[in-house]
């Protein structure tokens, strides 16, 4: 959700991957840039079944320039209890390799979200706390792999590494997680194209999480509070994130320390 000058506008879906990091399509944040220009950007996850919440603020956003991929780091919303006494739980296993052709794939995010900031004129006593009403309608979807891209789709739709298949992308879902048969996290929800004629399979392409491994940050993390770049890579081998085929993960950098490149072997 971004928030700016009393605007509330709720988009797109993310996808936990370690504590206080989560992932969502970068178009995702390009959008709410675009809509507002500066904004805050904050999330939440729904607990107990949809009767909790913990909201979250992204205090740092980093946009991969190799994928539709952009990184958040969440800290909790002051007044927040469920946020603010998290305990966060083993999180996805994320398998950098792309599935295979042909193998099935499911996928979940939250298509047409809603939220309203509620008002607290009518109240007899005014009240430092924010109420705000969030609404959202979970959505499972499943589908087959069709095509695998190792550089990019084309130049302009798809200009980065990913796979197709023909699971139902709704709008709002994009940032969501992609599993495979394993249950492993495969990929990010970028976009879908409805079928066009009757018979007609969906198009959906999903970013793959390989090129991510590349970003370069420089936050502090619990363990890693060192303020020099780092790598998220870096942070997959001290297992602060969990990964598989992260030996397949090549990385190219210039003489100046930024990353040059990136690449997977097959």
């Amino acid at each position: 959700m971004a928030v700016a000058d009393g605007h509330w506008f709720a988009s797109g879906t993310a996808t936990i991957i370690g504590p206080r990091l989560a992932v969502t399509a970068k178009h995702v944040v390009e959008d709410y840039e675009q809509r507002f220009g500066k904004c805050s950007v904050l999330a939440a996850n729904v607990l107990e079944g949809g009767k909790e919440g913990a909201l979250w603020s992204v205090s740092n956003c980093y946009s991969s320039p190799f994928t539709d991929i952009a990184l958040l780091f969440l800290s909790p919303v002051k007044g927040s209890e469920k946020a603010e006494n998290y305990e966060w739980a083993v999180c996805p296993m994320m398998n950098l390799e792309p599935p295979e052709v042909g193998s099935g794939v499911w996928g979940f995010g939250y298509p047409n979200s809603e939220v309203n900031h509620l008002s607290s004129e009518n109240e007899e006593q005014p009240s430092p706390t924010m109420k705000i009403k969030w609404s959202d309608r979970p959505s499972i979807t499943t589908g087959t792999v069709i095509e695998v891209y190792f550089v990019s789709r084309d130049i302009s739709k798809m200009p980065f590494p990913g796979f197709q298949t023909d699971a139902r992308f709704d709008g709002g879902m994009s940032g969501g997680p992609v599993f495979n048969e394993n249950g492993e996290l495969c990929g990010i929800i970028g976009s879908g194209y409805a079928p066009y004629e009757q018979g007609d399979r969906w198009a959906s392409f999903v970013s793959s999480l390989w090129p991510l491994m590349a970003l370069q940050l420089k936050v502090p993390i619990p363990g890693n509070e060192a303020i020099d770049t780092y790598l998220l890579a870096d942070l997959a081998n001290a297992k602060y994130i969990r990964t598989l085929n992260l030996n397949k993960v090549t990385i190219e950098l210039n003489g100046d320390g930024s990353v040059n490149r990136v690449g997977f072997r097959k």
